[in-house]
């Protein structure tokens, strides 16, 4: 009988082992992450950045006219519109690339306002790929400003763009990101480590901007990488 008693307090106390073995199991791992989490750490930046040539334009083309005479004015807005597309020949422009979408007529009917009774507007667009055509036209501008054929392109309304972005992506952020672990080289040489694993990253946003250049954009990206540091 004393056998058998001592034998079940034997296999209590071992199963009573094996549960307290699983119940520490977390408790073990808990330890193990915050000693990872503890872990000295260092955050840099890279940076990547191209100039590109823009692959896209749009001008606009605003014309007003004030007359007493909507008749000859018609006329002499159609001559301007000729005139207009000679220019877009010579720049080597499609014709297909050029749009005249607005035509509106304003009657002033103010006292302040004599003069010319009304006010014919003309609005349309030159959206091309042809940059190299697109700028030759925006220099004629000035000729044609001598014709009495004023667009009104003001400063900034001539809108460039890029859209080859997407072909950008994987060598830029190649780059940052070698960057990035550059500047954590040498600050782990700086503090006798050596560079461990990544813990963190985050590719930021790209983002397109101007520069002093009309047809030249600035395409820049900047990851942010955090280090392991190792003894």
């Amino acid at each position: 009988m004393k056998n058998l008693t001592f034998l079940m307090i034997a296999l209590l106390i071992a199963s009573s082992m094996v549960v307290s073995a699983f119940m520490l199991k977390p408790e073990l791992l808990v330890v193990a992450e915050n000693y990872l989490n503890n872990k000295r750490t260092v955050v840099t930046k890279g940076l990547a950045e191209r100039e590109v040539k823009a692959d896209r334009v749009k001008i606009p083309l605003n014309i007003a006219l004030r007359t007493n005479n909507l008749v000859e004015t018609s006329k002499e807005l159609a001559d301007i519109k000729k005139r207009i597309m000679f220019y877009v020949k010579e720049a080597n422009i499609s014709e297909s690339e050029v749009s005249f979408y607005a035509l509106n007529t304003l009657e002033h009917v103010y006292e302040y306002d004599k003069g010319a009774k009304y006010t014919i507007n003309l609005n349309g667009t030159i959206d091309t790929a042809n940059i190299q055509g697109a700028n030759k036209f925006i220099a004629s501008t000035k000729a044609m400003l001598a014709e009495g054929i004023n667009l009104g392109i003001g400063f900034n309304e001539v809108s460039y763009t890029f859209n080859g972005l997407n072909e950008l992506k994987p060598q830029m952020i190649e780059e940052s990101v070698n960057n990035a672990y550059k500047v954590a080289k040498q600050i782990a040489q700086n503090s006798e480590s050596n560079i461990g694993k990544i813990k963190f990253a985050n590719q930021g946003l790209f983002t397109i901007s101007d520069t002093l250049i009309d047809d030249i954009k600035l395409v820049r990206v900047v990851t942010t990488i955090t280090y392991y540091l190792e003894d």
